[in-house]
């Protein structure tokens, strides 16, 4: 572990530790969990597989986004006005 590594997962922790409200004998599990944090951080990304039969990323991206910007209204209330 580099001194910079280390440094970042003692901020790390010590941010933990104050969320928490600075609880008593917490410091093991703060420090475990900053170092799991950061070594996750530091793994390269996952490329994620093309799906056959889709079409090309760019299409795929853009069907994507659309599916997920389309929304409904809301229903009406059927009640007719007095």
């Amino acid at each position: 572990m580099t001194a910079h590594q280390e440094q970042l997962i003692r901020e790390r922790a010590y941010d933990m530790w104050e969320a928490e409200g600075r609880p008593e004998g917490a410091s093991e599990r703060h420090w475990q969990q900053a170092q799991d944090d950061i070594a996750r951080a530091n793994e390269p990304a996952v490329k994620p597989k093309r799906s056959r039969g889709k079409g090309s990323p760019a299409q795929v991206a853009l069907a994507d986004a659309s599916a997920t910007t389309e929304t409904k209204a809301p229903p009406r209330s059927r009640r007719k006005a007095s």
